[in-house]
């Protein structure tokens, strides 16, 4: 079934638990650094981070921007140090924000020049091989594993970055004791999957296939076994490290009450229902709605954003994101009928639902282009 492809991975996903989470607290912009890159890294230091005074927070393409890596420097750095800038891109979260964790890592390899160089470079295979042998106590974070999952081909990998994952099922009388990650994997019959699909309507009729999502975490429990925890969402522990990290990146809390989840997506966020968030939906269903102008927009409408890279979206054209027109702003007092920007609120992927402009937003810009966004109305 092809919704499970949904946010699962094949590997077992460490999901900030380490990694570069940074105390958020410190205006030392030196130990801020100190904190992101790892002792021994070699690789490029980005001219930005989150929590850094320059970061660009606002504008989803400032951030792309300023992450590229000079081409005088990039065609200069090894593999190595290019293997290991990339794994410590600060958009990589990016890849996280969509139903499908492959597609992210396809948006990002469209705009991020150190990735698109090093998939071209004949011994990223080898190189990335020999770095996770030197690495194998790194906390990799969840978007860094689906990184090292598509640059590194050899099968082996995949049990050598999950050395530390000794699952136990056996039941006895241990008790949970700590959070470690969030446990996905791509199996049909895996843990907690539900797989049900159920018809669900839009306010204007129009059918959509949704279907039920379940959490999946590994915890550390009282005998120091590591153990899958089955839950019905993602527990209070994770909510606070997906939290964590969108805050830091984008410098936005979550709207109150609808914080991370893994039951729904901006689809059903956007076109199903705001209050009934129980599923999980690939498409939208637009019969009956009509397409109207930016000029004319009105609140409650659906916006959707496609991934046209400077083209017209047609029929054919992709989109990535749905979300509703939450408030409208309109130009100075000389013009006060033109609408200049809209606040829209949104679900990103399996983190929580964002109040944010356009241009804010994971989803705003790909390939060197803003994407085309069109209103439903």
């Amino acid at each position: 079934m092809k919704f499970l492809k949904i946010l699962f991975v094949t590997i077992f996903i460490t999901l900030f638990t380490g990694g570069y989470l940074i105390d958020a607290k410190s205006d030392d912009e030196a130990l801020i650094i100190k904190a992101y890159y790892p002792k021994d890294y070699n690789g490029y230091i980005y001219k930005a981070i989150p929590l850094m005074n320059n970061w660009p927070y606002g504008n989803h393409q400032e951030m792309v921007d300023i992450c590229q890596i000079p081409e005088d420097i990039l065609m200069c750095m090894s593999t190595e140090e290019l293997f290991e800038t990339v794994l410590y891109y600060p958009l990589n979260i990016d890849i996280l924000f969509y139903d499908d964790v492959d597609f992210g890592y396809e948006i990002v390899k469209k705009y991020f020049n150190g990735l698109n160089e090093l998939i071209r470079r004949d011994n990223c295979n080898t190189v990335g091989i020999k770095y996770l042998l030197h690495h194998l106590e790194c906390e990799f974070d969840a978007a860094q594993k689906v990184i090292i999952n598509k640059l590194i081909t050899c099968p082996p990998m995949l049990s050598i970055i999950n050395t530390k994952s000794e699952l136990s099922m056996r039941v006895d009388n241990s008790y949970p004791m700590m959070f470690m990650q969030i446990f996905t994997n791509e199996d049909p019959n895996g843990l907690y999957s539900y797989g049900e699909v159920t018809v669900v309507d839009t306010e204007k009729g129009g059918h959509m296939n949704g279907e039920h999502m379940g959490a999946k975490e590994l915890w550390k429990y009282s005998d120091n076994s590591v153990r899958i925890w089955a839950r019905d969402d993602y527990s209070n522990d994770a909510k606070a490290k997906l939290n964590e990290r969108v805050q830091q990146t984008y410098n936005m809390n979550h709207v109150t009450g609808y914080g991370p989840s893994s039951k729904y997506n901006c689809h059903s966020y956007a076109w199903f229902s705001q209050t009934n968030c129980n599923y999980w939906i690939a498409s939208f269903n637009a019969t009956g709605y009509n397409l109207v102008d930016l000029q004319n927009v009105s609140i409650g409408d659906k916006a959707v954003f496609y991934n046209t890279y400077g083209n017209s979206v047609t029929s054919s054209s992709t989109y990535s994101h749905s979300a509703v027109v939450d408030t409208i702003i309109h130009g100075s007092a000389t013009n006060p009928t033109n609408v200049t920007n809209l606040y829209v609120r949104s679900k990103w992927g399996p983190f929580g639902v964002y109040r944010h402009t356009l241009s804010n937003c994971p989803y705003f810009y790909t390939n060197g282009y803003p994407c085309d966004i069109l209103y439903f109305h």
